[in-house]
């Protein structure tokens, strides 16, 4: 980018940084695949963040490689016979876990930490 402006790579860097420049992914969807941020880093790679992520690229009409788009008909399956959700808890060695669907509450495969049992908004500690 910098040579085509005619900058260097600093002067690029600092532009962003100072949100003069906006970088776009016009490949992501609206929203995040999952709603949990930061993950820590020996949890990134773990089945259930996995399929997640597949799945959010299935639904934006991305392609995924063809084991992965199987390993997801098989969770799909699961999700729905077992009738759980993801959760996120980085302060386990797990990380992930598969947890019971809230009925009226939690609507996708993931349990929004945004909201309590009853589908009421968490407020965050002060």
């Amino acid at each position: 980018m910098g040579a085509r402006f005619g900058v260097s790579q600093a002067a690029i860097s600092a532009a962003i940084r100072r949100g003069r420049i906006k970088w776009e992914r016009p490949n992501q969807a609206e929203g995040r695949a999952v709603p949990w941020h930061p993950i820590r880093k020996e949890h990134r790679d773990q089945y259930l963040i996995r399929m997640l992520r597949v799945n959010h690229r299935r639904q934006q009409g991305l392609p995924s490689a063809a084991v992965l788009e199987a390993m997801l008909d098989n969770f799909l399956a699961d999700a729905q016979a077992r009738d759980f959700v993801v959760t996120y808890d980085p302060d386990t060695e797990q990380g992930f876990f598969r947890v019971s669907r809230r009925p009226g509450v939690d609507r996708g495969l993931v349990r929004d930490p945004s909201v309590d049992d009853r589908g009421w908004p968490t407020q965050r500690p002060k």
